[in-house]
């Protein structure tokens, strides 16, 4: 089953604590706030789910998520919909399979900042949509590997930006897609902005890159 929190609800994890789903979802919405502080969240099955300017905050921590390969329908490790604000400081995400969604609810998106932190897309793909702004800054790594998963994703490339702001900055941060032979690397819809700043790389490994009119790289 599923563990929905709302109606302002706060969950605290810290001091080396555990929040583990199995065979559902972790729902947090109308206001409801996770803070991992030192502590680790694993859900495998349903994903992560927010809504309604809920919010995730990650300290020294990990987050663990995961949708089963060829899994039937756009299902997401990370569903982010709405204003929502997530942010990793000294932490490790690791999200596996489905789509991996930053969505817009009446043209505001989701705020995502990492700070000396990684996240890792394995075997899925990632979607930004309208109003979606993804920092990654101070030695952050965003990392997209293998192939999408061919039953389960919205379009054949693995970063598909409908919308959205995504910054790479400062020395040390890094944006890094690596694919297999033929596969699309990123597809980025006319308004887009991707922008490395202030000393970040960007590779691409055996996928093309694609950038429609008035979007901006």
């Amino acid at each position: 089953g599923s563990f929905v929190m709302e109606g302002n609800a706060l969950l605290d994890v810290v001091l080396s604590s555990l929040v583990e789903v199995r065979g559902g979802s972790l729902v947090l919405s109308e206001y409801a706030s996770l803070r991992l502080d030192n502590s680790t969240a694993d859900v495998r099955g349903g994903g992560i789910m927010f809504s309604q300017s809920s919010s995730l905050s990650l300290v020294g921590s990990r987050l663990f998520a995961s949708i089963p390969m060829g899994s039937i329908g756009l299902l997401a490790p990370l569903d982010m919909r709405g204003g929502i604000a997530f942010n990793a400081t000294d932490s490790e995400m690791v999200l596996s399979g489905g789509v991996t969604r930053l969505d817009q609810d009446a043209g505001v998106g989701p705020d995502v900042r990492l700070r000396s932190s990684v996240m890792r897309i394995n075997g899925g793909q990632r979607f930004m949509d309208q109003g979606a702004v993804l920092d990654v800054a101070e030695r952050s790594s965003l990392l997209i590997e293998s192939a999408p998963d061919a039953m389960n994703t919205i379009n054949e490339y693995a970063l598909f930006c409908e919308g959205g702001i995504l910054t790479v900055r400062d020395p040390g941060s890094l944006l890094s897609i690596s694919l297999g032979a033929g596969e699309a690397a990123i597809l980025a819809r006319p308004g887009v902005v991707l922008a490395l700043q202030n000393g970040a790389s960007g590779l691409v490994s055996g996928g093309n890159v694609t950038f429609e009119s008035t979007s901006t790289l």
